[in-house]
């Protein structure tokens, strides 16, 4: 064990000591780390419009499902693990510069494994554009721990539970839904999720803004237009991913109710690793919901902006 440590700390000090060489390559490190990510996201929306206006709808299927796969990666079993592994960061650990800064517990990375995941499941319909969205991971990866918020272990760790996650959420979508049902079910039920997404994004962009007041800070600094847009991006993907088995499930269709205890369970999880994380911390005038120790608007957030959507759109679907 101390043998792997060992090695560890040791390919964490190569990388880091490329930082504080000069301006050019701390800023690169800052990009890559902080930025580049958003670069891909917005690549990776280019070129699914692309194959849209190439082929039709058809192809949109695949890349939504590599976008649950990135997300079940993320949000699922990586916060999953990081609920209970308390791994610190390099430089809070190691009391080191760093250009980087995330207080959240750094084992498994969580640009990394969100990446993987997409990368693996773009795989199987896009090769090509999938070794860039590898190569960008990896790329990620290695300016993070240049950044001193990760040891390269945390990047390993996320390479192989995004790859393995893709391979799963990929495998289980073809032998489920697309041999299971015919294609044409499947894009009605994507072009619905899709108008979740808008909806869920407009109510929650506004819902993050009206108790942004109830937050002290995001991440030690101050809370932003850009965080608050950024949060109700990753809500209505939450939601969006959440409106599939309301979806396909006769069952829970015909029970849009039980969307608000799945989400307000879906909040309150994400506040206890938030909260413990040191991620945000809330003001005192944030009412505290006895028992459960989270904040009132957060806890109901969720549940309450996912079912107006849920009930707005799925409704109307006559599967």
């Amino acid at each position: 064990m101390a043998f792997w440590t060992n090695l560890d700390k040791s390919i964490f000090f190569f990388f880091h000591n490329l930082s504080g060489k000069s301006v050019i390559a701390d800023g690169l490190i800052v990009f890559l780390g902080e930025y580049f990510i958003y670069v891909v996201g917005i690549i990776f929306v280019w070129v699914a419009f692309l194959d849209f206006r190439k082929i039709g709808f058809e192809p949109i299927v695949d890349y939504a499902v590599a976008v649950i796969a990135a997300l079940t990666a993320k949000l699922v079993v990586g916060w999953g693990i990081e609920s209970f592994y308390y791994n610190s960061r390099p430089f809070v650990e190691l009391s080191l510069p760093h250009l980087l800064t995330d207080f959240s517990y750094s084992f498994p990375s969580g640009h990394t494994i969100f990446i993987f995941a997409l990368a693996t499941s773009v795989f199987f319909f896009n090769r090509k554009f999938s070794y860039f969205l590898f190569a960008s991971g990896l790329l990620i990866g290695l300016s993070r721990v240049a950044g001193a918020v990760h040891y390269p272990s945390d990047i390993a760790g996320g390479m192989i539970l995004g790859t393995v996650v893709g391979l799963l959420v990929h495998g289980i979508w073809y032998l489920l839904f697309v041999r299971a049902s015919d294609r044409e079910n499947v894009k009605e039920n994507v072009k619905t999720v899709s108008f979740v997404f808008l909806l869920s994004f407009a109510l929650n962009f506004i819902w993050e803004h009206a108790h942004s007041v109830l937050y002290i800070h995001y991440q030690g600094g101050e809370i932003t237009d850009f965080v608050l847009f950024r949060a109700a991006i990753t809500d209505a993907l939450m939601l969006s991913v959440l409106a599939i088995p309301f979806l396909c499930s006769t069952f829970l269709r015909s029970r849009l109710w039980l969307s608000v205890p799945v989400g307000i369970a879906l909040a309150v999880s994400i506040e206890w690793n938030a909260l413990q994380a040191g991620w945000w911390a809330y003001h005192v005038a944030m009412p505290i919901i006895p028992l459960l120790g989270t904040g009132l608007t957060p806890t109901l957030q969720l549940g309450l902006t996912g079912y107006v959507a849920y009930r707005f759109f799925i409704k109307k679907q006559n599967i």
